[in-house]
């Protein structure tokens, strides 16, 4: 499973097998859209919502009008943020809550459960303060803090095979703030929410990574109906047609109106086994008289048990008990699937192995990111002459253009697009690698693996280094080597150690995540957080800050190393 991350957001989109699991049930085609209509796009209702469409078709609809305490009407319709999901043709919202175009009536039923949440009943955190993000009556929230970033177009290329494709998706990234009783932020979430159309269905894609916000531990409880990753239907379900839901589930069609749920007042219950890390679970419901399904994906990163949930009434999901700390927030990614009419069994099945093992086609870069390695050949590299500082020194641009000529050829003798890689061949003679553009603010991603006794690096703007070394080899150990990987090993004032070792063993590959802001690097490795917003120092000129621009170098060092999927997002 490949997954890509952005500022601790994990987002998952699944493509190619949409498009070959249903011929063997009959389901509602539609057109595919063409010109201005295939494009997607979000549409702001500044201070209510913001809605996504294809071409005019509308998708998803962020529901994130600010708290609003002025009367207890206002209060109930904006006290926590959440997404509708429309029907795959838009024609009418298939999930339930405030629309932000209208009153939410009082008289619905079980009102706190809202569209696409994601939220615990019982949290507890601090100096034994709780909150309750689900029915939020005591002064608790889930507030829209700001949007982080927007990302819509259309794949050129399949993720899973490479081919030529023009999938349209499209995806936001959010900054929401958990709010307590006392009108504090405890929490601050990273939540990443996008979809994809195809001609027979949405898919909707949902990351998020929970962060503690005043330094302490955070521990998610709560009960399978009012915690974890949820979907409720339109009220109209549970008002005139609950007698009409079913739920498909790995064992088979339920019966109309038959509900399973983990029962948390007795952990024993012999029902429990069932509802207890179900890969899916698919809901059949009728709205408006058409009948949907909604197949709900839980990925197997996530943390475990899960305890599922179902209401006849349209209500599905499933909770984690989970603790937040400094050190590991929490990161969690699911799937939804809705489609008109009915599924089997072996569909949903389909949709669940994608899910578990799917990962980007190699060197394909995933929404917003470009490529910096393209898998085939030098495209974008050069050879390395001297140091920010001697190059800035330079003056005469035939020395210039005579040196980058002779670090060009050295480059090419020793690095090398083999098998989708780009590798260096361990010899001694080399040098660094770089791309042929400066970057200021960024986000980078990328691969890599060394042998057995390897070292090597990331420079970020010419700068030494995100560190990579063999962390059980025992010479580097009086270097730090045991460690770990990813931190920012040249520092001499500010941390230079990673906050936790990461790494996997030798002969691996590794994925950074890294992040580059003023003078302050953020990282990640295999998913860990190893530096948080560290101060990267100046190693040329120790007296300066770390220059504002500056190449990408990949450091050769005695012995072969290989890095694929590099891709880097610009920031402002």
């Amino acid at each position: 499973m490949k997954y890509f991350s952005h500022t601790g957001l994990s987002l998952v989109l699944t493509i190619g097998v949409l498009t070959q699991i249903f011929v063997h049930q009959a389901v509602r085609v539609y057109a595919a859209p063409e010109g201005d209509d295939a494009k997607m796009a979000w549409h702001d209702e500044a201070g209510k919502y913001s809605e996504l469409r294809l071409g005019d078709r509308p998708v998803l609809r962020y529901i994130n009008r600010p708290l609003d305490e002025s009367t207890e009407q206002s209060r109930y319709e904006t006290y926590k943020v959440f997404h509708h999901l429309f029907d795959p043709a838009g024609n009418q919202l298939v999930t339930g809550g405030p629309t932000g175009t209208e009153e939410y009536s009082k008289d619905v039923k079980y009102p706190h459960h809202r569209g696409i949440f994601y939220g615990f009943n019982r949290i507890t955190y601090g100096d034994g303060q709780k909150a309750d993000t689900w029915h939020c009556n005591n002064g608790e929230s889930q507030q829209h803090a700001s949007f982080q970033s927007v990302f819509s177009g259309s794949w050129k290329k399949d993720p899973f095979n490479g081919k030529d494709t023009n999938v349209p998706f499209s995806s936001h990234e959010l900054a929401i703030d958990w709010i307590g009783s006392d009108g504090k932020v405890f929490a601050k979430e990273k939540r990443t929410v996008g979809a994809t159309v195809r001609p027979n269905g949405t898919l909707v894609n949902f990351g998020s990574t929970l962060e503690s916000a005043a330094g302490g531990t955070i521990h998610l409880d709560g009960d399978p109906q009012h915690a974890g990753f949820q979907f409720r239907s339109t009220p109209e379900v549970a008002a005139n047609d609950a007698d009409k839901t079913y739920y498909l589930r790995t064992d088979g069609k339920g019966k109309l109106s038959e509900t399973r749920n983990w029962d948390h007042k007795n952990a024993d219950s012999p029902q429990n086994a069932e509802c207890t890390n179900r890969p899916w679970n698919a809901m059949s419901f009728v709205v408006g008289g058409t009948r949907y399904t909604a197949l709900y994906l839980d990925h197997p990163d996530n943390p475990k048990p899960s305890r599922y949930s179902e209401r006849d009434y349209g209500r599905f999901g499933s909770y984690f008990v989970a603790d937040v700390t400094p050190e590991k927030p929490l990161t969690v990614r699911y799937q939804l699937w809705l489609q008109e009419g009915e599924m089997t069994v072996e569909q949903c099945e389909a949709m669940s192995q994608e899910f578990v093992k799917y990962r980007f086609a190699d060197n394909v870069p995933p929404p917003g990111f470009e490529v910096l390695f393209n898998g085939k050949d030098l495209t974008g590299w050069k050879g390395l002459v001297g140091n920010p500082k001697t190059r800035a020194a330079e003056t005469s641009e035939e020395k210039r253009a005579t040196d980058q000529a002779t670090a060009d050829a050295l480059m090419r003798e020793h690095w090398s697009a083999v098998d989708g890689a780009l590798v260096y061949d361990s010899a001694k003679e080399g040098s660094n690698i770089c791309t042929a553009k400066d970057y200021a603010n960024f986000e980078l991603l990328m691969d890599w693996k060394i042998e057995s006794g390897g070292d090597s690096g990331i420079y970020l703007r010419g700068s030494p280094q995100v560190q990579i070394w063999d962390t059980a080899h025992e010479p580097f150990f009086k270097n730090g080597a045991d460690k770990g990987s990813g931190s920012l090993w040249n520092n001499s004032k500010h941390e230079r150690f990673p906050l936790v070792k990461a790494d996997k063993p030798a002969g691996e590959w590794n994925k950074f995540y890294i992040k580059m802001v003023g003078e302050k690097a953020t990282i990640k490795l295999n998913g860990e957080l190893v530096v948080d917003d560290v101060v990267l120092e100046n190693y040329w000129q120790r007296d300066q800050p770390v220059y504002p621009t500056g190449q990408i170098e990949l450091q050769k060092h005695d012995g072969v190393l290989w890095f694929k999927n590099i891709y880097i997002r610009e920031l402002p």
